[in-house]
């Protein structure tokens, strides 16, 4: 059985490009600790395990609730991540970011970024 390279849903895509898991949000996404939860276990599959950095484009989310957002800081959502560089383009996605980053503390390193190339290149330094 091929081992797949990506996922696909209604409400996220998550993949690897040149040694790094990215992930974005369907457009007007809510999203919900379920979603979170699901989404690391398919970056767990794709890494077979192995810790990489992670870029999250957040452009298509609609809001991003509380336990999402402590999941995703905590160790269990860090299982195969050592970095994670967060892109995006609305004020509002900005927000969401520094909450995330100055509230919810991840404990690995996480930068906000609003072009995907300088966030790309910054994720190299973690491969």
């Amino acid at each position: 059985m091929l081992k797949k390279d990506h996922y696909h849903t209604k409400q996220y895509k998550i993949w690897l490009e040149n040694g790094i898991v990215c992930t974005s949000w369907t457009e007007n996404t809510t999203i919900t600790l379920k979603l979170v939860k699901e989404m690391v276990k398919k970056g767990l599959e794709l890494t077979d395990g192995a810790i990489r950095p992670v870029f999250v484009d957040l452009t298509g989310m609609h809001v991003i609730n509380g336990d999402a957002r402590k999941y995703l800081a905590g160790s269990n959502a860090a299982k195969y991540i050592n970095a994670g560089a967060i892109y995006v383009k609305e004020p509002l996605q900005y927000l969401a970011g520094q909450v995330f980053i100055y509230v919810d503390e991840p404990s690995l390193p996480c930068k906000l970024f609003t072009e995907r190339d300088s966030a790309m290149r910054w994720l190299e330094l973690f491969k």
